[in-house]
C-alpha cells in the first residue's frame, strides 16, 4: 500500500465514492487517509481463493452465515471503509449487509499480505479492525505459508498463534470449521 496520498486532507466515505475505480487499483480509508494498493500478485490470488472457496463451502453447508471477498466496500465509519481478502459474516448479524457495501464490523476479517502491504495488514489494519469490534480476524501470509489467527477480547484484536503450513486451523468463531493449511498453500 501506498501511503496517504495528502496527509492533510481528511477523506470521507463521500469523497471516496468519487474515485475513479477503472484503474484496477484497490482504495481503502483509513482514519481519513487514502491509501492505494496495485492489483495482488498471482500467488496472493490463488490462496485468497482457496481460503475463500474452503469457508464459504463450510459456511453455505451449515447455513451459518455468508462469505464475501474483494473488492466489496467495507464502511465502519465515514472516514474508515476497508476491502479485505476474504469477510464472512453470521446469520444473526445480516443486517450490516446494504445494497452496495457491508455497513459495519464483519465477524471475521481475513487479509492476505504482499510484500507491499504486510505493515499494512499488521498493524494499521489490526488497529482498526480491533476498534471496530471485528470479532476475529487471520493474517495470511503466503511467503511465510502460515496464518496469524486473533480474536477480540478487552476491546483488542490478540493473537491465539500462528499456524504453520503443516498444520490446522480452527475458527473461534465460525463454529466448527476447520481449515488444513497444505492445501491453502500448496504451489499452483
Amino acid at each position: 500500500m501506498t501511503p496517504p496520498v495528502n496527509p492533510v486532507i481528511k477523506f470521507t466515505y463521500d469523497d471516496y465514492l468519487t474515485l475513479g475505480y477503472d484503474d484496477q487499483r484497490r482504495y481503502e480509508i483509513i482514519e481519513g487517509d487514502i491509501y492505494v494498493a496495485a492489483s495482488p500478485s498471482v500467488r496472493h490470488q490463488l490462496v485468497a481463493k482457496r481460503v475463500d472457496y474452503a469457508l464459504t463451502q463450510y459456511v453455505e453447508k451449515h447455513d451459518l452465515g455468508i462469505v464475501f471477498h474483494a473488492p466489496l466496500d467495507i464502511v465502519l465509519s465515514e472516514t474508515n471503509v476497508v476491502q479485505p481478502d476474504v469477510l464472512f459474516i453470521s446469520k444473526k448479524r445480516m443486517g450490516i449487509i446494504k445494497e452496495a457495501f457491508i455497513g459495519g464490523p464483519p465477524d471475521l476479517v481475513i487479509e492476505v499480505t504482499s510484500p507491499s502491504n504486510e505493515d499494512h495488514d499488521r498493524k494499521l489494519k489490526r488497529s482498526v479492525y480491533s476498534r471496530y469490534g471485528v470479532r476475529e480476524y487471520w493474517i495470511v501470509d503466503p511467503v511465510a505459508c502460515n496464518i496469524e489467527q486473533l480474536v477480540y477480547r478487552e476491546n483488542l484484536l490478540h493473537s491465539v498463534g500462528i499456524v504453520p503450513e503443516d498444520g490446522e486451523l480452527t475458527s473461534k468463531i465460525v463454529t466448527g470449521f476447520t481449515m488444513k493449511l497444505a492445501p491453502i498453500f500448496a504451489p499452483l
